[in-house]
């Protein structure tokens, strides 16, 4: 789930992007509209991909207020060529499977995030935050997103909990109540 502050970023991005481009029939895009294409933008790139440069890139050429399909390819062709460079250096050991596995953009986040503390170092504190180790991030990752985790250690990911089914219930009951028996006896 994208977070609010990125949301908030996204659909102001939206509102400027239905400001500068005609409509059709229906007229300005409601307002329910934009917050569902800005979820759905927020789940596949980051807040800071939502700037005047993009806006500028998908307005221009576009007379009328784009499809969502349109909008995405038009941001993802400028966020290929224009994000921070820690985030274009996961190019490196993890782009092939990132997009074999197309990854959702949360998780893709997550490669971003290791990419990232790899760049910087893990080290000693630094601005009054305790230190940071490769263990610690790894382990953040590996609860956050799964996925991710499983492309960077190169681990299976772990299957999801699930709660017992019948079966299982009644089995660990039967194994208790021979256990209650033995103990009575």
């Amino acid at each position: 789930m994208t977070d609010p502050e990125a949301l908030r970023i996204i659909a102001g991005w939206l509102n400027n992007l239905a400001e500068l481009t005609r409509h059709g029939e229906e007229g300005r895009p409601t307002k329910n509209k934009l917050a569902v294409t800005a979820t759905m933008l927020g789940q596949d790139f980051p807040s800071s991909a939502f700037t005047t440069d993009s806006l500028h890139a998908v307005v221009q050429g576009a007379e009328w207020f784009p499809p969502y399909d349109t909008i995405r390819q038009r941001v993802a062709e400028w966020w290929q060529d224009h994000r921070p460079a820690c985030a274009r250096a996961l190019a490196g050991p993890y782009a092939a499977a990132a997009t074999a596995t197309d990854l959702t953009g949360r998780d893709r986040g997550w490669l971003d995030y290791f990419a990232t503390r790899n760049i910087e170092g893990f080290g000693p504190p630094r601005d009054g935050c305790p230190p940071s180790s490769r263990s610690r991030c790894l382990h953040l990752i590996k609860c956050q997103s799964p996925a991710a985790y499983s492309i960077i250690t190169g681990a299976a990911p772990e299957p999801e909990w699930s709660a017992p089914t019948a079966a299982e219930k009644s089995a660990v009951a039967a194994a208790l109540r021979s256990v209650r028996g033995r103990e009575a006896a």
